[in-house]
């Protein structure tokens, strides 16, 4: 948070404690949303989906001062509702969010999600339509690619910036109806949880706190059925990290074969891929998760006594396309080193 930004905050407080809202220079209720969304974006970890308990502490206060000084409007329901951690019972502020302002993209985003973590596909698809064109279209390309191989029956995703474009996709019938996608932010949800849980036939295992335990006892579960996204924070991943194999945009828990895997993934993308021309910075961080599995299957040639020069070439193409250029040749001229 900026230092200007500290400072209207402070003075946000003494006004609060004076009872004096309202009197003097003040932040609105939009601009405590904005800065309710941007504390708590910084409070994420990636180690774990719990907000540490002061954290939560100054979000619930900044709560509090949309409750009291604006009880009514669109900003205190839907942060009152975000605020919630998936906690349903509050589904009231957001419907009344909703009411209050209903073409806003943001309120459209969170009742989408709502209804994806109740399972209520018809509303899902509803809200799926609405929000669809608030991803590009190299977004929306991205996360079909993510499960173009038919071998993905249960994906995790990291959390919603990860899982909500794919679920749009898979409520508007843009990619397989039967893969299970899990969105590691609606665990925190005991019912979700519970749900997750008996579909992969797993034991009954407590996420929130000990989510790698979970994950590892999941995958055990499933076996080669088991596929994480790249976007997956490695550290929920430490205990099968040995069993876990990049094999595209994602993981395969105890791949069989993943030099074939990673051949079928750059042989399909590759058309995809060279005609790639990105629009944004957030374009070109979704699309460098396409250069660890195209590395890895480098440096395995490599190793097996094979320099392929066109895989080398896409590879540096991409890296240009991503901003990575200088990052990817000195890894490229570390692996060509490799005897």
């Amino acid at each position: 948070m900026s230092g200007i930004l500290k400072i209207v905050m402070v003075c946000l407080i003494v006004l609060v404690g004076q009872g004096a809202m309202g009197q003097g220079a003040s932040l609105s209720p939009h601009d405590l949303k904005e800065s309710y969304l941007e504390k708590r974006a910084s409070y994420e970890s990636s180690s774990t989906k719990k907000i540490a308990d002061n954290n939560q502490k100054e979000l619930d206060r900044l709560v509090k001062v949309l409750e009291d000084n604006a009880p009514n409007s669109y900003e205190y329901h839907l942060i009152k509702y975000i605020n919630g951690n998936y906690d349903v019972s509050l589904k009231s502020h957001l419907f009344k969010a909703y009411e209050l302002k209903p073409d806003e993209r943001q309120v459209k985003r969170e009742m989408f999600g709502y209804y994806a973590l109740i399972g209520d596909k018809a509303r899902q698809k509803e809200f799926a339509q609405l929000i669809e064109s608030s991803y590009s279209k190299n977004t929306l390309n991205y996360y079909q690619f993510l499960v173009s191989n038919s071998n993905v029956k249960t994906l995790f995703l990291s959390g919603e910036a990860d899982a909500y474009p794919l679920l749009v996709l898979q409520s508007l019938g843009k990619v397989r109806g039967d893969i299970h996608l899990i969105n590691m932010d609606f665990l925190v949800n005991d019912s979700y949880r519970k749900t997750a849980q008996q579909k992969i036939g797993m034991s009954n295992v407590r996420f929130l706190g000990q989510e790698r335990t979970f994950v590892n006892t999941a995958l055990s579960a499933l076996q080669t059925e088991a596929f994480i996204s790249t976007t997956v924070s490695q550290h929920y991943i430490r205990e099968p990290a040995d069993n876990c194999y990049v094999t595209g945009l994602h993981y395969q828990y105890k791949c069989p074969d993943q030099v074939e895997e990673l051949t079928r993934f750059w042989k399909n993308g590759q058309k995809k891929i060279n005609a790639l021309k990105l629009n944004s910075r957030a374009e070109k961080g979704l699309y460098s998760n396409f250069l660890p599995p195209l590395l890895t299957l480098y440096k395995i040639k490599i190793e097996a006594g094979e320099k392929d020069e066109v895989l080398r070439n896409d590879i540096k193409k991409l890296a240009k396309k991503v901003s990575k250029e200088d990052m990817v040749e000195e890894i490229l001229k570390a692996y060509d080193q490799i005897e």
